[in-house]
């Protein structure tokens, strides 16, 4: 599972990747395993950098879970773990 957020127009990105699996009938259970943090430069150069979180290291703490509020065909909403809402966008196919 990839997740990508984006900030001030793409200049910054945290893109993350975890194992997910499902369980029924609306949770997804996942862990972090690592992640990306992207710049775009004044020059339009991008700089990419480890994300600086030991996922292994942090056992329990980089596992969650999603309950699905809405699913339609471009548009997930979720309510993880933590009680934080998540609006997700299917990417387009390339």
């Amino acid at each position: 599972c990839d997740q990508r957020v984006e900030a001030l127009d793409g200049a910054l990105t945290l893109e993350l990747r975890a194992s997910a699996e499902p369980e029924a009938p609306r949770r997804i259970n996942f862990a972090f395993e690592k992640g990306t943090i992207g710049l775009r430069t004044p020059w339009g150069q991008r700089l990419t950098v480890p994300y600086p979180v030991p996922f292994q290291l942090l056992g329990e703490e980089a596992k969650g879970w999603l309950d699905t509020v809405y699913l339609s065909e471009s548009v997930r909403v979720s309510r993880g773990n933590k009680g934080t809402a998540f609006v997700l966008r299917r990417a387009p196919l390339p």
